[in-house]
């Protein structure tokens, strides 16, 4: 559905060109290298080496020199900050099929994973977990480590968020977000392969 309305984008004029794909990440082959690759909410599904391994193919395969990926990444905070929640929530309005569901928030602190369960109501047989590996900013910056891209910007809705000084930050706009964006660059001090 993302992905369609992506294609609709295209239609709009605009200056550059947009290449949309929906594919496995650790096997789909790409024809030449791109100025920018995006990773909507798929950064984190699977393992540490599962991320590790999408980082390099992005580095060494699909990036020109000199570009960027910019990749939304989910944070622990808020999830281990409502672990034990539940909501109710509405059918959606307009969305065919949509039905009353209860939204169940867990935390694994042991494996920094957040799992989100969804139960419809009136089926409560049929419900559905998904599990995301989280990642606060000092975890993504050890994860690049070797993978040949290296942490340039944070942001969480528009705003930068400072994760080079050495202050201590005890609030602000991570605390408060499921997840925040980043931009990658490729590592000048690594050799590409």
């Amino acid at each position: 559905m993302r992905a369609d309305y992506a294609r609709e984008l295209v239609w709009r004029p605009r200056k550059g060109s947009l290449t949309i794909l929906e594919a496995d990440f650790y096997t789909v082959e790409l024809e030449g290298r791109f100025d920018v690759v995006c990773c909507w909410q798929c950064f984190g599904l699977g393992s540490d080496a599962d991320q590790r391994r999408l980082l390099r193919r992005i580095a060494h395969e699909w990036l020109v020199p000199g570009g960027s990926a910019l990749i939304d990444v989910y944070s622990s905070i808020k999830p281990a900050r409502d672990a034990g929640t539940e909501a109710r929530l509405s059918p959606l309005e307009g969305v065919p099929g949509s039905v009353e569901m209860i939204e169940r928030c867990h935390f694994d602190p042991v494996h920094c994973r957040w799992i989100d369960e969804w139960q419809p109501t009136a089926e409560p047989d049929q419900a559905l977990a998904q599990t995301v590996r989280c990642y606060t900013p000092a975890d993504l910056i050890l994860l690049l480590e070797g993978t040949g891209l290296r942490l340039k910007r944070i942001q969480v809705d528009g705003q930068d968020v400072d994760f080079e000084s050495n202050r201590i930050a005890t609030s602000g706009p991570l605390m408060e977000v499921w997840g925040y964006f980043v931009q990658l660059i490729p590592d000048d001090g690594l050799l590409p392969s």
